[in-house]
């Protein structure tokens, strides 16, 4: 797929890195919720926004890092202009097993010394 960098876990298991997002890409303007709220709205009001969820999509720099990390990462909502369903079919015909990310919030650890008094 992309030649950016990825971590194996195990033997013939491959992870992609997290797309390298700016906050400057199409999605950062629209707002994650229109993202992840596939299985919460009516069909109507899923249909009213994918639209706009497509052409944000399809006018991203970084939209071939998005599915890639999609494909591998993510179960749920709307990534790299494909819905749940549609990676779940790629998935399938590419044998590609999902691996939950495991999310870190902090990249760093903090000494009891440098906590507030």
């Amino acid at each position: 797929m992309t030649g950016h960098r990825a971590r194996s876990v195990g033997e013939g298991e491959y992870l992609p890195s997290y797309p390298r997002f700016t906050g400057s890409e199409p999605c950062a303007t629209i707002g994650a919720q229109f993202y992840y709220d596939e299985d919460k709205d009516s069909t109507k009001q899923k249909l009213a926004h994918i639209p706009v969820l497509e052409a944000a999509c399809a006018t991203c720099p970084l939209r071939a890092e998005c599915l890639e990390w999609a494909l591998y990462r993510e179960r749920y909502g709307y990534w790299a202009g494909t819905t749940k369903t549609e990676r779940e079919r790629m998935r399938h015909d590419m044998g590609i097993r999902v691996v939950e990310p495991q999310y870190s919030f902090f990249d760093w650890e903090i000494s009891h010394e440098q906590l507030p008094a």
